[in-house]
């Protein structure tokens, strides 16, 4: 019982994120802690860059974020506000200079992105 390791001190999270990608800097995003699931870990150390803030087309109040993981994998969430919709994606990013993604009113250029999870809670009716 000497050996083990309190759950407190569990720290798989703490591995510093690379540079950020030129697309991402000229995007805006900025280091977060993204925990899409699993354990709390006790180091919040920024293992995504993160897009927030993202206006919706049709309806202002509505936001999406998108967070960029640097080994290559993306995930995306948009919340409405007055119907409670949630909506979530994921897949697969690759920085490409001709590239380009548009999500709500922002486009990225520099990025190709395969989508490979599409996930609605609650649609509107």
């Amino acid at each position: 019982m000497k050996n083990l390791i309190p759950y407190e001190s569990i720290n798989e999270a703490a591995k510093p994120l690379p540079d950020m990608p030129a697309f991402l800097k000229t995007a805006g995003a900025k280091p977060q802690h993204v925990k899409l699931g699993g354990p709390w870990t006790k180091d919040q150390t920024p293992n995504a860059w993160a897009i927030d803030g993202i206006p919706h087309p049709q309806s202002p109040k509505d936001t999406w974020e998108i967070y960029f993981f640097p080994g290559g994998t993306f995930h995306t969430s948009a919340t409405g506000a007055k119907d409670l919709t949630f909506l979530t994606s994921g897949g697969k990013w690759k920085a490409n200079s001709t590239g380009t993604f548009t999500i709500g009113r922002k486009t990225i250029e520099g990025v190709d992105l395969t989508f490979t999870t599409f996930l609605v809670f609650s649609p509107p009716t």
